[in-house]
């Protein structure tokens, strides 16, 4: 089962005739990044370990408001940046436990057992560094980012 990322430089949000839901979000300049759920899982956890919670939008389910809650681009290049450092270091890195806003919360492996036994660390660790090298990419040309719900 995967899930889809998507960076855009800019959105609307409005009805589709084609959509019989009403309101969708519209994502300009727009690429998508496909992965895995163990890949999207890891990668939020590097974002998370140095303080970067990605926003989770459905494109048919725009919030009520009208506005997304994005996190600047500057701030995922950090982050992505930062992450890649990490990986480069440290084939299996200790990272936060996911959602922890303590900062004196223990480490733990980013990849565990249940993973490696079906990939070697370095199959890991090389899959996110190539995600991460993409979404430095463009973050750098100003794209958010946002995970999905699919």
């Amino acid at each position: 089962m995967g899930t889809t990322w998507t960076m855009f430089k800019s959105y609307e949000i409005g009805r589709d005739i084609e959509w019989p839901g009403g309101d969708i979000i519209r994502y300009l300049e727009r690429e998508d990044l496909y992965m895995g759920s163990g890949t999207a899982f890891h990668l939020a956890m590097i974002f998370e370990h140095f303080g970067v919670l990605l926003p989770v939008y459905d494109w048919t389910e725009p919030p009520k408001g009208k506005a997304l809650d994005l996190i600047h681009p500057s701030y995922v290049l950090t982050a992505a940046e930062s992450g890649l450092i990490l990986l480069r270091t440290d084939k299996n890195p200790q990272v936060k436990a996911g959602y922890s806003a303590v900062d004196d919360e223990p480490l733990e492996p980013l990849f565990n057992d249940e993973h490696l036994q079906r990939h070697s660390v370095e199959q890991l660790n090389h899959e996110l560094q190539s995600y991460l090298e993409k979404i430095l990419l463009l973050s750098g040309n100003g794209h958010y980012l946002v995970r999905s719900f699919e």
